[in-house]
């Protein structure tokens, strides 16, 4: 017996994320979609950030498509072994970030790390 195809169902959008409700001007994790991003540092700018505005460093690309990268302890000490511990000497360095789990006093989170 002959049977006609069944249509293709129709291609669907794809479904929100928690990111698209709560989207954020710096880099997250999620951000890099589990791939390895290498960029290269425009500048360092040390600014408020967060609710309570504290003062941190923000890494800066110079592909601007790029959410600029709260620094943390963690991620300044690595790129310092990588590029030199005086700030200048970053600007125009080229740096890995990648995605991992990290221990935060919230509990364990997705956090970027570089290499």
């Amino acid at each position: 017996m002959f049977r006609k195809p069944e249509p293709s169902p129709a291609p669907q959008s794809p479904s929100l994320t928690i990111d698209d409700l709560f989207p954020s001007k710096w880099m997250k994790a999620s951000d890099l979609k589990g791939q390895d991003l290498t960029l290269e540092i425009d500048h360092i700018e040390h600014m408020p950030v967060g609710r309570e505005q504290e003062l941190a460093g923000v890494l800066f690309w110079t592909d601007a498509l790029f959410k600029p990268l709260i620094m943390n302890m963690t991620n300044g000490r690595k790129i310092s072994e990588l590029c030199g511990p005086a700030l200048d000497d970053w600007v125009g360095q080229k740096i890995t970030l990648y995605a991992v789990e990290v221990n935060t006093p919230d509990g364990p989170k997705m956090g970027i790390r570089v290499r």
